[in-house]
């Protein structure tokens, strides 16, 4: 009897270390690696990236997107993903959080924040993404877009309203709910670029052609389809020549010939560029200077809440 009751308890033990691995590899791994072979990996433009600093995280919670600031020097913008407060967070390279913004809007599934143009003219204006739909459940997606504040002199801590937000509404064709976690507004001719996350084998580019209205839900054009899977986030450079994306392992790269449409650019093969895997890494941003390179944001896992900056320089 004594026999069977150790042999029940060692079985009993072994399980509950085989539920315990499970949990803690699923956390902390919460998408297999998916490494897209099929697509030249490049070298030879950035180097591999370098982890810089973890961000303070008191309220931010799951970092979706991120954009470097255009009127705060060496700070950045990021924001929570669906369940979050509709705020926007100010972060320096260090990491340290230096303000807050609410932002009078609703917040389902913000998913992206980006700066580009207008309506006034040499203004900077932040963008954000609401058009994460994983269910499927909604019909017509929304880009908010307001001035970029500007914190000359403003101590730490600092918290803000945004008074002013623009609306922006859109759909797909044909009214398929699709879900999209990443977007890039094209600073040459002004068109937002609309990437799809989940369609098998390739993700859909849609461009909603400029000016975009603020009164009427308009319909976006598909214009391309891309060799990849689960895009999550993407950027592009301020003079309008480099797009990046990524996946949850891959950061693809393109390089936009002169005189040329994006749709045009992405019917060509991107290139892979060198990427540290993390925890459900969505985020990333060019350096608003020409010379540097781009970063990238982890979201926080309940194993490693840490939000890890990297850093890849330009060659």
């Amino acid at each position: 009897m004594k026999k069977y009751i150790i042999v029940v308890f060692i079985f009993i033990v072994i399980i509950g270390i085989s539920v315990i691995f499970a949990l803690n590899w699923h956390f902390s791994n919460p998408f297999p690696p998916m490494i897209n072979e099929k697509i030249e990996l490049k070298e030879n433009i950035f180097e591999k990236g370098k982890k810089i600093t973890a961000f303070e995280s008191n309220s931010l919670k799951e970092a979706s997107g991120l954009v470097m600031s255009r009127v705060n020097h060496n700070f950045f913008w990021t924001h929570n993903d669906s369940g979050g407060k509709p705020e926007i967070y100010l972060f320096d390279k260090n990491g340290l959080h230096w303000a807050t913004y609410k932002v009078p809007v609703s917040a389902r599934d913000w998913e992206e924040i980006k700066i580009g143009f207008g309506p006034e003219k040499n203004k900077n204006y932040i963008y954000i993404a609401d058009t994460g739909d994983n269910a499927g459940k909604y019909d017509v997606k929304k880009i908010y877009r307001f001035l970029e504040p500007n914190l000359y002199a403003l101590s730490r801590g600092y918290r803000g309203y945004i008074p002013k937000v623009d609306s922006l509404r859109f759909r797909y064709p044909n009214n398929i709910k699709r879900d999209s976690e990443a977007f890039i507004a094209d600073p040459i001719t002004k068109d937002i670029y609309i990437i799809t996350k989940r369609e098998k084998p390739k993700v859909m580019v849609f461009k909603w052609k400029y000016p975009q209205s603020t009164k009427n839900i308009e319909t976006v054009e598909l214009v391309a389809q891309l060799p990849c899977f689960k895009i999550v986030g993407g950027d592009i450079s301020l003079d309008g020549k480099e797009i990046i994306l990524k996946d949850y392992d891959n950061v693809y790269f393109w390089k936009r010939k002169a005189n040329e449409e994006l749709a045009q650019t992405f019917n060509r093969l991107p290139v892979r560029l060198p990427y540290s895997s993390e925890p459900q890494g969505e985020a990333l941003a060019f350096s608003t200077k020409k010379s540097e390179g781009y970063f990238t944001l982890s979201e926080a896992t309940r194993q490693k809440p840490e939000q890890f900056f990297y850093y890849y320089e330009r060659k």
